[in-house]
């Protein structure tokens, strides 16, 4: 009883009263108090708990009531913990403090409290210190509404906005999240034995101990600064940490480092939300969902990731701006899109390169009229399309998803793999490319014949897709390169092919399938000999020298 005691003293002499606050206000307010701290001291926490939410819709600006109400639901929070190592509550509290992440609810719960009380209470003087004492070096994995405000290290919004047609409705418009802007400093702690524990995070593979590499230029890396980044899920309305920014001291160039830190939190934000938004990817490897990244000052220039962790080596070497989304881009891939791989050359894997490409075309298909990341808003978007998005699509096209070339394991493999998944994104939307990803079997690209590879999976889905009384399917093509033969996977039988333009022009083309002419029914509806099983070419022609700007090619069957 006398521990508890102890406790509640502490908790009477948190914060003095003001000469602003009218008697009357102080009365109800103390009372509701003391009313909680006697169910608390009977450890009917949950009793404590509701008597203070209820006097806060009475009193909402007596910074006390707040102060009681996180006092009691982090020691409800902490007994009902069972896996805590220790019956000690100050022992627990510790714990709970330096392993924040593994305790979301109560967290998440704490934050909300405090903030409430920085948005009600005019100059909160005790909150905002008692927040501060929650991290040590974790943040909270999830905010409420009002957790933002109670987050040291200055938190600031920073938006962008998601407004590709081609997404559903609910997936467009401005997206919210928050970005430290202060450099939190990773000091040392000690820990329940007194035991000084370093002030820095060690990462996985080049940590101090680390033998994972000979090479001089790697290994006993230690980092001592860090932001993190948030995001506001729009289907629960809280904010989910997605980022953690690490870098090392690096004398005369704190800023750069600052500002290169806040520029790859930006960045991957943006990359985040185009992947959830599009294919529903998320990071792999992190059951949080949370992604760690290093920017190291050795090593080769370049990335790698591990895991939830993806590397930025030798930062301070110079890079231009479409080479920093383009390693960003490339990491955040092997991160997050299921693995095809098997190859020999460049990587065993593809993820990285379709990264590459997939992000960059979602990145370029959501423009912001005033953009201001500096990396983005130097990107060449027509050229990038050109060299980056359209060349391996061309490349599968020239080829065909069945040719043997692609299940070879060199560079112009991947490539082709690379274009078919660009390919399909373009052509049958992003869902599709998505499915096929999700639903392999096997990381090889593969025959085709129910082998469970990539190409086996966009056959189930074309399969998928005619499976209906009327089987038809729809190629989108406004994005594609023009004057590319068209690859479509079809039942047998004949089919019937409509063309669509984006403008009233006169069309006049040829259509063939598979180096055989179609019949004319129209100017813009053709039909086919009869189809075996199986994927077909599909070439539009112009009669003259200029090609329609096809929109859509849809195929009916007969």
């Amino acid at each position: 009883m006398r521990v508890w005691l102890i406790l509640l003293f502490g908790l009477w002499v948190l914060s003095p009263l003001t000469a602003a606050q009218q008697p009357t206000t102080i009365a109800g307010a103390e009372e509701a108090i003391m009313r909680a701290d006697a169910l608390g001291a009977g450890r009917d926490f949950s009793g404590a708990i509701a008597i203070l939410k209820r006097s806060l819709g009475k009193y909402p600006t007596y910074e006390r009531l707040y102060l009681s109400l996180a006092y009691w639901q982090e020691v409800k929070g902490i007994i009902d913990q069972a896996v805590l190592p220790t019956y000690a509550m100050d022992a627990r509290k510790y714990h709970f403090r330096t392993q924040l992440q593994k305790f979301p609810a109560l967290a998440r719960d704490l934050f909300e409290t405090y903030g409430q009380a920085m948005m009600n209470v005019q100059d909160a003087r005790v909150a905002p210190r008692f927040a501060r004492s929650l991290i040590y070096q974790e943040f909270p994995l999830e905010l409420g509404q009002f957790g933002p405000l109670a987050l040291p290290a200055d938190p600031t919004f920073y938006t962008y906005t998601l407004s590709d047609m081609a997404l559903p409705a609910e997936r467009r418009g401005t997206r919210q999240c928050l970005i430290t802007t202060k450099p939190w400093e990773l000091v040392a702690y000690a820990d329940n034995n007194g035991n000084a524990l370093p002030g820095y995070q060690e990462d996985p593979k080049y940590g101090p101990t680390s033998t994972a590499y000979t090479d001089q230029r790697y290994g006993g890396w230690t980092f001592n600064r860090m932001i993190v980044a948030y995001e506001l899920e729009p289907e629960t309305k809280l904010w989910k940490l997605r980022f953690r920014i690490f870098w090392q001291d690096a004398p005369s160039r704190s800023a750069a480092r600052r500002q290169l830190a806040r520029s790859t939190a930006e960045l991957l934000l943006r990359l985040s939300g185009l992947a959830r938004a599009y294919g529903g990817f998320t990071p792999r490897f992190a059951a949080d969902g949370v992604m760690n990244i290093w920017l190291a000052e050795k090593g080769q220039a370049g990335g790698e990731a591990v895991n939830n962790n993806i590397y930025l080596f030798e930062v301070g070497t110079p890079r231009a701006e479409a080479e920093w989304v383009r390693e960003l881009a490339h990491e955040y891939g092997h991160s997050t899109l299921p693995m095809v791989g098997g190859y020999a050359q460049p990587e065993w894997g593809a993820n990285g390169r379709l990264g590459e490409r997939l992000f960059l075309r979602w990145l370029l298909r959501n423009p912001s009229p005033a953009e201001a990341h500096p990396w983005v808003k130097a990107l060449n978007a027509a050229e990038l399309k050109n060299t980056r998005i359209d060349a391996p699509i061309r490349l599968f096209a020239s080829l065909g998803p069945h040719a043997p070339k692609l299940r070879e394991t060199d560079a112009t493999a991947m490539d082709g793999f690379v274009g078919l998944a660009l390919y399909l994104e373009q052509a049958h939307g992003s869902a599709a490319l998505s499915w096929a990803l999700s639903n392999i079997k096997s990381p090889l690209y593969g025959t085709g014949e129910q082998d469970g590879g990539f190409r086996a999976m966009v056959e189930s889905y074309s399969r998928i897709l005619l499976g209906g009384a009327q089987p038809f399917v729809t190629l989108n093509v406004s994005d594609l390169p023009k004057d590319l033969p068209y690859w479509v996977y079809l039942t047998e039988g004949v089919w019937r092919i409509e063309l669509a333009a984006r403008d009233d022009a006169p069309m006049q083309v040829t259509v063939e399938v598979d180096g055989t002419a179609c019949t004319a029914r129209s100017a813009t509806s053709y039909t086919t000999p009869t189809l075996p099983p199986g994927w077909h070419r599909l070439r539009v022609s112009p009669e003259g020298i200029i090609l329609p700007a096809l929109s859509t090619i849809k195929l009916v069957k007969e």
